[in-house]
């Protein structure tokens, strides 16, 4: 969900270097690829996650790293960061936010899905806010609420992808 909404903003190109935060075992990296994206780097806090990510052969590198702490990268590292199932309760913060913005180029995009009952009630409303008011990222997206699996109506929470321009 992720790559097809970041496809929509930044070229396909092999040259641009991605960072999926949150990677778990490298789905998001499948899809990537796919798309013709090609520099992948893979983050997450586990190290068995990593594991299962590196062997997927999708990524240059895999890294450990914790969401909401520095991250060790250089500012302005990547095209664009995709993030899928990560921010959630119990798992990364909104300041993880912070991190990306450092680590993803002017002009590029951080994309990410976020469960709809958490948006305010974990403070990532506020966060989006802020960054916005700040002027150091743009909507340009947030598709409509939709549930995670289709074939569940009433038991999957609603869930929606943003697209963000750094500013």
């Amino acid at each position: 969900m992720c790559a097809e909404t970041l496809s929509r903003y930044l070229p396909q190109s092999p040259d641009l270097a991605i960072l999926d935060a949150g990677s778990g075992t490298g789905l998001g990296g499948e899809s990537l690829r796919k798309l013709g994206y090609q520099r992948l780097t893979a983050m997450d806090l586990s190290d068995g996650m990593l594991l299962r990510a590196r062997e997927t052969g999708f990524y240059e590198r895999t890294v450990q790293a914790v969401l909401g702490d520095r991250l060790p990268f250089a500012s302005d590292e990547f095209d664009a960061t995709v993030s899928q199932g990560t921010f959630t309760a119990g798992h990364a913060p909104p300041s993880g936010f912070d991190e990306l913005l450092r680590v993803t180029r002017p002009g590029g995009f951080i994309v990410f899905s976020l469960k709809c009952d958490i948006l305010e009630t974990g403070g990532f409303g506020a966060k989006f806010r802020e960054l916005t008011e700040a002027g150091h990222w743009e909507l340009v997206e947030a598709t409509e609420p939709k549930h995670l699996h289709v074939e569940s109506k009433t038991s999957d929470p609603l869930l929606q992808i943003y697209a963000y321009r750094v500013l």
